[in-house]
Formats: structure tokens, C-alpha cells, sequence
């Protein structure tokens, strides 16, 4: 698709050049959460670039729409100084999508600690389907992650205690 993308460019007289498949490579999707920093003097992150993708669905295209549009916003509200202006886009992005971020970071390193763990929960979610609805409506968004973990907790106890019952592994002692 993107060799033809490219050609088609080309034809038109709208690039100029040729298809080189070695310099187009796909990396990772960023889902372990913001980056510690997503914005510096006169550079802002935004979508990937700032690791705004959700941690478990690795949904990036509306992170990467509103993380841009609350840099635009910090970017005009400073009347385009640099002073302060990642600070405002940080202020920004952590009131509008920054606990959804974090709670979808914390659901992911819960689930993908162990396969065990992500194992029992499939098993628990197959043999009750209220389980797996209140799931999926997590997944597509329908759901915060708070209210996900309310209901699995309070109307799900069992299953909430096999998704805990394993501890996460821990980090090697280096001396």
C-alpha cells in the first residue's frame, strides 16, 4: 500500500523520487503509558511520540487526536511564548486523558504480569457471561476503568481474587 501511495505521488508530479521498502519499518506501539516528559521549550509529544495509546487495547488514533488538539490549545492559550507552555500541555493532557491512560497502564501490567493470571481471567470470563460483557464494555470504552474494577470486585469476588491472587514478578536484586 505504501510503494502504490508512493507511486501515485509520483505520477501526479507530487513527490518526487522512488518506493525504497528499507526505509520504511513499523515499530512498536507505545503502550506502557505518557512518556515522564512530553514537552520541552518549543517541542510538544503528542500520539505516540508522547506515549498516549491505551495500555491494554493499544487504541492510539484518539489519544494521538486529543493529545494534538491540547497542545494546539496550550500552544495558543501562551500566545505562542515558550514559557510554560509544556507545563499547560502536561496540566492539559493529565485533566483530560491522563487517568484513563494510567488506569489502562495499571489494568495492563495487572493482567500481563504473569500468564496465569491472564489465563484465569479468561477462564472466569467464559463461564460467566456478565463477567465478560462487563469486560468487553471496558475494552470498547464503554466502561472506566474504575467502575470496571467496582463491578468485578463487588459483583465478580471470585474472579477479582484469582486475577490477585498471583504477585507481579519482581524486578532482579542487582548488588
Amino acid at each position: 500500500l505504501q510503494a502504490d501511495f508512493v507511486e501515485g505521488l509520483v505520477r501526479r508530479g507530487v513527490l518526487h523520487g522512488r518506493h525504497d521498502p528499507s526505509t520504511f519499518t513499523p515499530y512498536l506501539i507505545p503502550v506502557g503509558g505518557p512518556l515522564p516528559v512530553t514537552g520541552r521549550g518549543r517541542v510538544l509529544l503528542a500520539g505516540d511520540a508522547g506515549g498516549f495509546v491505551h495500555g491494554v487495547t493499544a487504541e492510539g488514533i484518539y489519544y494521538a487526536m486529543v493529545s494534538g488538539e491540547l497542545a494546539a490549545e496550550a500552544i495558543k492559550a501562551s500566545g505562542h511564548r515558550n514559557g510554560g507552555v509544556a507545563a499547560a500541555y502536561e496540566q492539559r493532557w493529565r485533566r483530560e486523558i491522563g487517568a484513563e491512560l494510567t488506569d489502562a497502564v495499571a489494568l495492563q501490567r495487572l493482567l500481563f504480569a504473569e500468564r496465569s493470571r491472564l489465563a484465569d481471567m479468561i477462564r472466569g470470563t467464559s463461564a460467566t457471561s456478565p463477567l465478560t460483557a462487563t469486560f468487553l464494555r471496558y475494552i470498547r470504552g464503554e466502561l472506566p476503568y474504575a467502575a470496571l474494577r467496582r463491578r468485578v470486585l463487588f459483583r465478580h469476588p471470585l474472579a477479582a481474587l484469582k486475577l490477585v491472587r498471583h504477585r507481579a514478578p519482581r524486578a532482579p536484586v542487582t548488588p
